[in-house]
Parts: C-alpha cells; sequence; structure tokens
C-alpha cells in the first residue's frame, strides 16, 4: 500500500508543511508541523503537532486531497489538517492534492532562511517552502531572492533607503572590470 511505504519514510520529530484553508480571510495557506505519531489501518495518517500561535494536533491523512474545485472535495468533506474529519481520497491521482509535503532543514530556523540567497540551492523546493522564505526573508528587510537564475522581489511597501543609498551605489560603480555584481544583480 502506497500510504504504508510512504509513512515509513516518516519517523516521530520529522518537521512537515500541511495545507490549511485558502478561503476568503485565510492568513496562511501552509501551515508548518511536527510529526508526533502515527494512525495505522485503511486509512492511514500521520498525527501533527502545527507550529505557531495556533498551536495544534491535527491528523493528516496520507491519501492525497481532492482537488479543491472536485465535487468530492465539496461534499462536506473538512479543510486539511482538520482536527475533526480528514477530506476523502482524490478518485484521480493524477490531479490530487499532497496532504502535507516535507521541509527544509535549511529553513527552519530564521538564520538559515536569511543566508538562503537563492532557493534553486535547496535540497527540496516547493511551494511552502518558497512562501515561507520569502516571508520570512521579508520580516527582517531582505526583499531580493534568488530562485536559480531568476529574482523575486516583494514590494517592501516602504522606503528602505539602504537599498538605493550612494554607498549602494558605489558598490556597483566601483566594481573592477569582470568581477560579479554584488547581491541581488
Amino acid at each position: 500500500m502506497a500510504e504504508t511505504a510512504e509513512a515509513a519514510l516518516l519517523e516521530v520529530g520529522v518537521h512537515i508543511w500541511v495545507p490549511v484553508g485558502s478561503g476568503a480571510g485565510a492568513d496562511d495557506v501552509w501551515r508548518g508541523g511536527i510529526v508526533v505519531g502515527f494512525e495505522e489501518g485503511p486509512n492511514s495518517a500521520l498525527i501533527v503537532e502545527l507550529e505557531g500561535p495556533r498551536a495544534e494536533r491535527v491528523v493528516v491523512p496520507l491519501r492525497p486531497l481532492p482537488p479543491p474545485d472536485s465535487p468530492t472535495s465539496r461534499r462536506g468533506a473538512s479543510q486539511p489538517g482538520s482536527p475533526t474529519k480528514a477530506r476523502q481520497p482524490s478518485p484521480s491521482p493524477e490531479r490530487a492534492l499532497p496532504t502535507y509535503l516535507r521541509r527544509n532543514a535549511e529553513l527552519l530556523t530564521a538564520e538559515g532562511t536569511a543566508a538562503a540567497r537563492d532557493l534553486a540551492l535547496l535540497s527540496l523546493l516547493h511551494e511552502p517552502e518558497l512562501l515561507h522564505a520569502l516571508q520570512a526573508r521579508f520580516q527582517v528587510g531582505i526583499v531580493y531572492t534568488f530562485t536559480g537564475p531568476m529574482l523575486l522581489a516583494v514590494n517592501p511597501f516602504q522606503n528602505l533607503p539602504e537599498l538605493y543609498s550612494y554607498a549602494r551605489l558605489r558598490e556597483f560603480v566601483d566594481l573592477p572590470f569582470g568581477e560579479p555584481a554584488p547581491e541581488p544583480h
């Protein structure tokens, strides 16, 4: 059974991302959590302690979730990560949503996230890791992040004088010929 093989790759203490409600007013699309146990049987699941100010324990099914626009997802099924009941498995696995994604150890700390200038170098790169890295870097005033050859820029909605200061300009103007340009360019 696929769920059992996948669960065998996880162990208590592993950090994962769990999808949460994305409806109007939702603050998070993914929440970080730590696997604290397993439920065995025909509906194998992970027991996850979610991180953050709204810490809670949830049961996360190992089977993929139906896409948000499918009839299966609208038949009274609760949101992923719901502590009361899990959504039903999708009949079409190629369009199914993951019930969890593993986290990068490199991005578990604020220092590690700030140091990750190129996200393409991470061992895992998926939607929650990208969103988390951009948010954490933004919170410490880093608005530019590389993802391979692409430069992602987050509008700070505030004046960042050091970003376009005379000293910063001089770093580029005084650059010796052939030297690589300073970050982010």
